[in-house]
């Protein structure tokens, strides 16, 4: 379903947020490794400026060609964090309301027009739907990497950063994503850190994923089948599944398991290739 109204607000919440940044904070990075507020935005930019080819052509037709774009090397090449900070904010407004007048007079018999990618296929409903939960993953990362650089909780010495406010990924199968470092929490894109508790019965699709992934079980038993082969894990034990192996992870047991997953490069949706509705 296409919610204008909801997606209006998210781009006026953001907008906020944006003409609030004071402009000196807005191109510090924490780390090399972690994007700052100005690289957040141009990736950003770039989001919309990539579905928005994606919102008009799947309305000329089903199943058209569109080239991938990778965010950290787009972020790269185009600078980002010296640009202008007033012209990102104007560029990414204006993009935005753009896409608003798009989404509002699209023609709903297009909704069903289907774009492959990766050996997956999504249609213009879901496409439009998943850009403003993009847009609002990174509000989120935004606003947290904004209270981070206000507060100073970077040590002096900038060795290190402790995480405080883990981002809590949104899920709709009882299970509990908290990841400390990331994309989603602290825009790292070369490792990611999480915690998890899954429920009893839980279970996610078969995954190639384009990183390799270490999981220790903190209590309780999860199951993985990596390339066919089923392995039970007990708490206090751990398994490295190394990227583009056939993995899925469940938890058909009786009680919850809790465990902590490390993904190298960092966990991202679109880098998981799941067989089927994710998580």
């Amino acid at each position: 379903m296409i919610q204008i109204e909801d997606y209006a607000k998210a781009v006026e919440d953001f907008r906020r947020l944006l003409v609030e940044t004071p402009e000196e904070l807005a191109e510090v990075k924490l780390s090399a490794d972690f994007w700052s507020l100005k690289e957040i935005v141009g990736h950003l930019v770039d989001s919309a400026s990539n579905n928005h080819q994606r919102f008009v052509r799947l309305q000329e037709q089903t199943r058209p060609r569109f080239p991938a774009y990778e965010g950290e090397t787009w972020i790269a090449i185009q600078r980002y964090r010296d640009a202008d900070w007033g012209m990102l904010v104007e560029l990414w407004m204006g993009y935005n309301r753009l896409l608003l007048w798009v989404v509002g007079n699209v023609d709903p018999a297009a909704l069903p027009n289907t774009w492959e990618v990766g050996g997956e296929e999504h249609t213009l409903e879901w496409l439009i739907q998943d850009y403003y939960r993009h847009l609002s993953w990174h509000h989120e990362q935004y606003g947290k990497r904004l209270e981070q650089l206000r507060q100073g909780r970077k040590s002096a010495g900038g060795n290190y950063l402790k995480q405080t406010a883990p981002y809590v990924v949104p899920t709709t199968d009882g299970k509990l994503i908290e990841e400390h470092f990331g994309r989603a929490s602290t825009g790292q894109s070369g490792l990611s850190l999480a915690h998890m508790v899954a429920p009893p019965n839980w279970s996610e699709p078969v995954q190639r994923p384009e990183f390799d992934e270490y999981t220790l079980v903190v209590r309780g038993r999860k199951q993985v089948e990596v390339d066919g082969e089923v392995v039970t894990l007990e708490a206090g034990q751990s398994i490295l599944v190394p990227r583009n192996a056939a993995v899925r992870y469940s938890n058909p047991f009786p009680a919850e398991v809790e465990y902590v997953s490390v993904c190298l490069p960092a966990f991202a949706p679109e880098l998981a290739h799941r067989a089927g509705p994710e998580a």
